[in-house]
């Protein structure tokens, strides 16, 4: 099934932009202006989509290698990943500094590896194979929720959950 623009946007730009930023606003003005500028984003999108004569597989595509490979911007050998959360670049083995300035090392930064952290401390890693890495789907489960994250594909999606009591729409 190929998807729709508003399928691409809700899935690839609202879940990788919106859905792992840590900063989203919880408020209800913030919440609703966030909702104004996705309508707004969706529509210059579907615009930008239509002049280009794009299909809607051709701009998933697009939108989800414009999100997931754009390129973080470096000083010094280390890259910001959130607030107080860094990853360095250039080591000898995979690096992380957290918050508070406690460091995290990992395999040689020759090899693959995957890492979860939550900003504060690292959950977890995985070391790796290139084949292994090429197919790798990332799948987080909430009570509310299920968000999807397919880093073959650069794309991702949030799916919403409903218990078997819940009326559902």
């Amino acid at each position: 099934m190929i998807p729709t623009i508003k399928s691409v946007l809700n899935g690839t730009l609202l879940a990788l932009v919106f859905g792992l930023s840590a900063s989203v606003g919880t408020a209800n003005q913030d919440q609703k202006h966030d909702e104004q500028l996705f309508e707004k984003l969706a529509a210059a999108a579907q615009d930008f989509k239509q002049k280009n004569g794009l299909s809607d597989e051709q701009f998933a595509r697009l939108a989800g290698d414009w999100v997931m490979n754009f390129p973080g911007w470096r000083q010094g050998g280390v890259g910001l990943i959130a607030q107080d959360e860094y990853i360095v670049l250039d080591g000898e083995r995979n690096e992380l500094i957290l918050p508070g300035g406690k460091k995290w090392l990992g395999r040689k930064s020759s090899d693959l590896e995957v890492v979860l952290t939550d900003g504060l401390r690292v959950i977890g890693s995985v070391p790796v194979s290139e084949e292994e890495a090429s197919h790798l789907i990332i799948i987080l489960f909430s009570p509310a929720s299920a968000r999807t994250i397919n880093l073959a594909h650069n794309n991702g999606a949030r799916y919403k959950r409903f218990k078997p009591s819940d009326q559902r729409p």
